[in-house]
């Protein structure tokens, strides 16, 4: 429902009680009780879109803000904040989806069943030596949404926000590993070994002005213990964040701010054979803390948006899977072959990411934002692994699709490894 031109400069209602305004006419009341402004921020390319709904909050109407694609003035907010509040709101909406977006997606764009693409040998003697390098690759797309909010404008009151952001992105994952096979003759292998990496993305908002790259280089470590069809898993990685942001709304161009996160990864599953078909579920968990720099903007754009700076506090992702795979395995020639389908849910368990908005040689409060996350959503994939016989080469490839009430994406990875004992044979490959 569209407002008529009569009712478009509406006073919110805390204002209008202060200075004894006698409210709108019904018409305009009906209309403003169902009008809610959508606005659409979105992130591009390997990374990201974000989108902002904004809707009534403490008192203030649903007409605050105007869509974030022309972040108009507003003539209910008191002084010149009318005219760049909303700006300064959009483009931290913005910059906020995208950053926890790109920790969704450095959480789980290489997990798709463990943390490491490792295998052991068939009948090890005890005690038996062994070792392997991999690397993998993964490409794709989520399109993320969440609500955000925000707080302390000078009427006091709070924003509500719907965001969505499409995200790209693009990476590869190198490990090498040694191992120690049936230790003592208990059946029971432990691999060990280091991996390193790069995830890149570009973002852009699909409707607005902002953009925003991302370069993430990792390293880190990991341990698998596997005994008969029991396998478990735990990764430590550190993450090295490079991220470059522009939004003219604020008058910012290739800004740079730069973060430093943790993650630790662990999972554990069981394979159930039945005849050449296998059943193997598994449970995951991948917890992550990143802490980013403030991000500073020059000012200015169409409706001049003071200088400052906006900071985030540390954020924080914990996310849960739990997962099914099934397939079969046969030979093809000297090609051992291992179809499969996977199914899992994930669930982000983390608060919301909250950040702020500071401008202080121009106005003396801080506008703060508050950010949800991705929730829970399903995963869905298909893959193929395989083994040439007789020989140390294993690899698989796999295509995954993501769906859920916050997101929506779709994935491929796929992977090499020369294990040094050479019968490591399909049916023990993990593949990750």
């Amino acid at each position: 429902m569209l407002m008529s031109d009569s009712c478009k400069s509406v006073v919110p209602q805390p204002l209008r009680r202060a200075r004894g305004d006698q409210g709108e006419d019904e018409m305009c009341r009906m209309q403003r009780d169902t009008l809610h402004t959508k606005v659409v921020l979105a992130l591009k390319k390997p990374l990201a879109a974000a989108a902002i709904a904004v809707a009534a909050g403490a008192g203030l109407s649903a007409e605050a803000l105007a869509a974030c694609s022309n972040p108009v003035p507003n003539p209910g907010l008191p002084g010149n904040y009318n005219n760049w509040g909303p700006s300064a709101i959009c483009a931290g909406v913005s910059a906020g989806s995208s950053i926890t977006s790109a920790l969704t997606t450095m959480d789980i764009a290489f997990l798709t069943q463990s943390t490491a693409f490792v295998s052991s040998p068939n009948s090890p003697v005890p005690n038996q030596p062994g070792s392997g390098m991999w690397m993998r690759g993964v490409a794709g797309e989520n399109t993320i949404s969440s609500a955000s909010t925000a707080v302390g404008v000078p009427v006091g009151g709070t924003y509500a926000a719907d965001s969505r952001s499409r995200i790209g992105f693009g990476g590869f994952q190198a490990g090498v590993d040694v191992g120690q096979f049936n230790i003592g003759a208990s059946g029971l292998n432990l691999i060990v070994g280091m991996t390193g990496g790069v995830l890149t993305a570009d973002a852009h908002e699909l409707a607005g002005v902002g953009n925003y790259t991302f370069d993430v280089p990792f390293v880190g470590a990991y341990a698998v213990l596997t005994k008969g069809n029991f396998f478990a898993d735990v990764q430590v990685r550190g993450d090295f964040y490079d991220i470059n942001a522009s939004n003219a709304n604020v008058g910012l161009v290739n800004g740079g701010m730069n973060g430093n996160g943790i993650n630790v990864t662990g999972s554990a599953g069981y394979r159930f054979d039945i005849g050449s078909y296998f059943i193997e579920p598994s449970v995951g968990l991948v917890w992550s803390r990143l802490n980013i720099g403030t991000l500073a903007v020059p000012g200015g754009g169409p409706f001049g948006v003071p200088a400052g700076f906006y900071s985030f506090d540390p954020i924080d992702s914990a996310v849960g899977r739990a997962g099914l795979r099934v397939g079969t395995s046969f030979q093809s020639g000297n090609l051992l072959l291992q179809p499969f389908f996977s199914a899992s849910i994930w669930d982000e368990f983390a608060n919301h990411a909250t950040s702020s908005f500071n401008c202080p040689a121009a106005c003396a409060f801080s506008l703060n934002l508050d950010t949800s996350r991705v929730g829970a959503f399903g995963q869905f994939g298909l893959g193929m692994a395989g083994q040439i016989a007789n020989t140390g080469w294993l690899g698989y490839v796999r295509a995954d699709y993501r769906t859920g009430d916050n997101i929506e994406g779709w994935g491929f990875s796929g992977g090499l490894r020369y294990q040094f004992a050479l019968d490591a044979p399909v049916s023990k490959l993990i593949t990750k």
